[in-house]
């Protein structure tokens, strides 16, 4: 369409050729800058999007949302180390909520669990963690009413760009702004196998403390924080 316009200024006399190539310089130019400043503009969104992940409690999840973690729950390999295995369905996960609204209700020293969901910028879900207070798998271990055993996972997608690691530290945080001055152990039991969690665990500061076995007979390693 600019050609035809241009061609119509040559035959009327209104341009010559020396303007009409002036013209396409600086069209040319301005076409670079534009791809230039887009390409900017996307690697900073990327950049932004990393580091802004936040953790969101699970009932306040959008049906969307709640879709988006189905999907992610439906893989085995994310589901491997989670429990006993078990993949969740949207009815699973709708029950989840409806217990965390229940507990929601309750004052911070008589809830027994807490379970968030950290999602991006953009409000894509990335994962969950949980943690729980008052269990017999605490056993002897348990030195403070406020000790909680946690469990988390990444989507298959998102794994590997330090999630993991994000997720715990900002679950630490959350959970030490709910106790206050009052002291608690963070607890990991990680499958033996599971070499990924055991590093993410590593690098949060946590250590390790003894190997035990589950009632199912699996062995996991026990890793604990104190906040």
């Amino acid at each position: 369409m600019l050609s035809i316009i241009l061609y119509v200024y040559i035959k009327l006399g209104i341009l010559d050729t020396l303007d009409i190539m002036a013209i396409t310089k600086t069209i040319r130019k301005t076409r670079k800058h534009s791809k230039s400043v887009k390409s900017n503009t996307k690697l900073l969104t990327k950049t932004i999007n990393t580091n802004c992940e936040a953790l969101i409690p699970i009932y306040k999840l959008t049906p969307s949302q709640i879709g988006q973690l189905t999907f992610i729950t439906s893989n085995k390999t994310t589901m491997k180390h989670i429990g006993t295995g078990k993949l969740w369905k949207r009815i699973d996960i709708l029950q989840y909520i409806k217990d965390e609204l229940a507990q929601h209700r309750k004052t911070i020293e008589d809830r027994e669990y807490f379970t968030y969901v950290m999602i991006s910028q953009t409000g894509k879900v990335i994962g969950l963690i949980s943690g729980r207070k008052n269990i017999k798998l605490l056993g002897n271990n348990k030195k403070s009413q406020y000790d909680i055993l946690l469990r988390m996972f990444i989507g298959a997608l998102d794994t590997g760009k330090g999630f993991g690691k994000s997720i715990i530290s900002k679950f630490a945080i959350l959970y030490k702004e709910m106790i206050g001055f009052n002291n608690a152990n963070l607890i990991s039991d990680i499958a033996v196998d599971n070499l990924a969690s055991i590093k993410i665990h590593d690098a949060n500061g946590f250590n390790f403390i003894k190997q035990i076995k589950y009632p199912n007979g699996k062995f996991y390693k026990r890793y604990v924080k104190k906040i």
